[in-house]
Order: structure tokens, then sequence, then C-alpha cells
């Protein structure tokens, strides 16, 4: 079961992975042509899809060439993601940020929870006027441009929902940065002279 017997996970014909992120119940990939798949449970859209009971990769035919592609947007290619409390977040291409999953769920009035749309619908991750995202840790600490770090909370602390992403995000300005690092309960960075 392990080892050469331990099967390679098919991410469509041809395709290789640059980087992978993956969370509780669900993993992410930045494929060679920096688009992005995502596989396992999509109970808050961490998949990117709008159907909320549905689970990837744990039935034939559902990996490969079938999985689908997160809609980002059109153009929209990713170089950096991360994942975690059952949100992925990406870095551009042209070095800003989209992030779906809990934070894109709305809840109506009988309960039930849909996906705000994806693709050209997902807006970008609103990080100041004129700064980009150069790193980003699991914990959505952002290192920007000019070495600044901000920190999104997208979450209030009655539950994981917000009707946008720019609904509940509290920015921080904590420190000039190199690089930044989340643990279990704790964001670290590494400190420029």
């Amino acid at each position: 079961e392990m080892g050469d017997a331990l099967p390679y996970l098919d991410l469509g014909a041809g395709r290789t992975v640059l980087t992978l992120a993956s969370d509780l119940d669900s993993s992410c990939a930045i494929l060679d042509n920096h688009k992005v798949k995502c596989w396992g449970k999509n109970d808050w859209g961490q998949l990117g899809l709008p159907d909320l009971t549905l689970v990837l990769g744990d039935q034939p035919g559902e990996m490969g060439d079938a999985l689908p592609y997160v809609d980002l947007g059109t153009g929209v290619l990713a170089k950096k993601i991360v994942a975690g409390l059952k949100t992925s977040c990406v870095i551009t291409m042209d070095d800003r940020m989209k992030c779906w999953g809990a934070v894109r769920i709305v809840i109506d009035t009988n309960g039930l929870r849909t996906l705000s749309p994806m693709g050209d619908s997902l807006p970008y991750v609103d990080v100041g006027a004129g700064r980009t995202v150069r790193d980003m840790s699991e914990g959505k600490c952002l290192v920007l441009d000019d070495a600044s770090i901000k920190c999104v909370y997208p979450y209030s602390s009655v539950a994981p929902l917000s009707p946008s992403l720019g609904t509940g995000l509290v920015p921080k300005r904590l420190a000039r940065a190199a690089s930044g690092y989340r643990g279990t309960r704790q964001e670290c960075v590494q400190l420029t002279d």
C-alpha cells in the first residue's frame, strides 16, 4: 500500500504540480499551467464549486482531466496557494490575492448556504491602495511589496461566514519583514535589519 504500490495522484494528462496546499479535508494544487485544481470535501466551497455536498476524488472518474479547474476569472493565473479554515487563497501572477471557500459563503433567511459566484465575480482582496502581495502564510498574513505585513481575518467570532471577502477583514500592520510562517496558533516573521 505504500512505496512503489502507492499510486500517483492524477491531476490531468501531462500536468505536473508546482505547489500544493491542504486543509483538513481538501487539497488544492497549482499546476504547471498556473491554473488551480482542488479535490476533497466542498462543504464550505473550498473547492470553488457551487455544490456544497460535493466530495471529489473519492470515486473513480473524478480526478485527472475530469477534475475541474477553479474558476479564478478570465486570464487569472496563480503562483502561490495556501489553504486553511475551509478557505483557499492564491497570489496571482500579477501579485494580487483572491480567496474562496468559507469567506465566500452566503446564508439566506432559511439557513441555506450558497457559495458566492466565482470567476470574474470573485473579487481581489483589497490590501491597500497601490500595494501588491509578495508572500502569504497559511494564516492569511501577507507580506506586501513594501515589506509591510497585514493579516486578514475574514471570520467573525460567531461563525465563519461573510457575504463578501471585504466584510469583516481586520488589517493590521505588524512589522517590516522578509518572509512569514504560520504555526498552530501563531504567526512568525523573519525581520530584516
